[in-house]
């Protein structure tokens, strides 16, 4: 099984998936646990991770503004830390 690593010791080879961990965010239920795919866009300069980047981008087009109090994701992704993805079964 492979271990955490941390987005300040280093980021994923541009183009590969990974499990990547987020903290719980504002508005989430408690005990909440943020792990999920993404990766990062091989032809931008440094971080940007494509999944979130496509949810921010429909949340600024789409979901923001009104006259409620959205809560949507920030521009830069909360990952604190990726690992590999593991070998799928045989």
């Amino acid at each position: 099984m492979s271990e955490w690593i941390s987005v300040n010791e280093r980021l994923p080879e541009p183009g590969v998936m990974v499990l990547v961990y987020a903290p719980p965010q504002p508005g989430d239920w408690p005990e909440s646990v943020r792990i999920s795919f993404d990766g990062l866009d091989p032809e931008s300069d440094g971080d940007y991770w494509v999944e979130h980047g496509e949810h921010y981008e429909h949340w600024c087009c789409i979901a923001k503004g009104g006259d409620h109090d959205w809560h949507g994701p920030s521009e830069k992704a909360p990952y604190t830390h990726w690992q590999p993805l593991p070998p799928p079964p045989q």
